[in-house]
């Protein structure tokens, strides 16, 4: 994904939450949550226990400029 496309990935508002794009200072928060083994149960692709470095990878692949989707927290 071009740089462009990054830059105007949107802003998602609402009343009671906003959504932002992913960044690099969100893998603690991602990795904290990510660990709860109540997240994992209630859902299909976060393993529990959390593969060590999967957060990272997970952050720059949102990140990447050639991925096929947009991210967000």
């Amino acid at each position: 994904m071009q740089l462009e496309a990054i830059v105007n990935q949107p802003l998602i508002e609402t009343e009671r939450f906003d959504l932002r794009p992913v960044r690099r200072s969100d893998m603690g928060m991602i990795e904290m949550y990510a660990s709860d083994p109540r997240v994992a149960n209630a859902t299909s692709s976060i393993p529990h226990p959390l593969p060590p470095g999967s957060v990272e990878a997970y952050v720059t692949r949102a990140m990447s400029d050639d991925r096929e989707e947009d991210v967000w927290v």
